[in-house]
């Protein structure tokens, strides 16, 4: 019998086995024989590596960019997200009689739940709070965490009165207290949440919205505070 190796360059892919009752000319043809097949396979595997390198790229450049624009902790988008697609959603709906909604929401009494139970549960309640939100985001709004216990949520929408919000805040703290009716947590997961709303077609200035839903949740937030007391 003949073994004849089947390789490209330094790659061994098999082996070949002929039986001997062949002549030397027959044995020159092998040779090209193996040569050609060797060239041929080893072309297709480095095609099929290529491929499937490609696919692996594919897939590690799609988790980089998911952790680019998400917040690890809750999974909603970051900071650098909320403004990539709130603002593709902006452009996108340009021209069409739609208001733009902006809600803050920030977690009522972090640094106690952090210093009393841990940071562990103060992550959970920052958790639950992102949850909340994505929870009583029903017409597609972009839901982000700021940083720390700070969220912003973002929407283009078909309503411009107070009743989308109290709606959206009614959703947001029904979630809230139905998660403390059944958590056996020795806190409670509250939070205090602002808005500010304007038409479409008015000049968006996206930061100063921001800026005074901020200022309403902390008016909200302090009004809860005298309330507790």
């Amino acid at each position: 019998m003949i073994f004849s190796a089947l390789h490209f360059l330094d790659l061994t892919m098999g082996y070949c086995a002929f039986q001997t009752d062949i002549s030397y000319d027959s044995y020159e043809k092998i040779n090209s024989f193996m040569n050609a097949m060797g060239s041929a396979l080893g072309i297709f595997h480095s095609q099929m590596h290529t491929k499937s390198i490609n696919m692996q790229l594919k897939s590690v450049n799609s988790e980089l960019e998911k952790l680019y624009v998400h917040d690890h902790m809750t999974g909603l988008l970051n900071r650098r997200g909320f403004y990539r697609q709130f603002r593709q959603q902006l452009t996108e709906s340009k021209g069409k009689d739609m208001s733009v909604i902006i809600i803050s929401a920030d977690l009522d009494g972090l640094k106690h739940i952090n210093d009393t139970y841990g940071h562990t549960e103060g992550d959970n309640a920052i958790s639950t709070v992102g949850k909340a939100l994505m929870t009583s985001a029903i017409q597609g709004e972009v839901c982000s965490r700021f940083g720390g216990d700070e969220f912003t949520v973002a929407g283009v929408i078909a309503d411009m009165d107070d009743n989308y919000f109290e709606s959206f805040r009614e959703r947001f703290r029904e979630y809230l207290r139905q998660y403390n009716q059944i958590s056996r947590k020795h806190y409670l997961v509250e939070s205090s949440i602002g808005f500010c709303f304007q038409k479409l077609e008015d000049e968006i200035d996206l930061d100063q919205m921001i800026k005074i839903a901020d200022d309403r949740m902390y008016e909200d937030k302090v009004q809860r505070r005298k309330a507790r007391r």
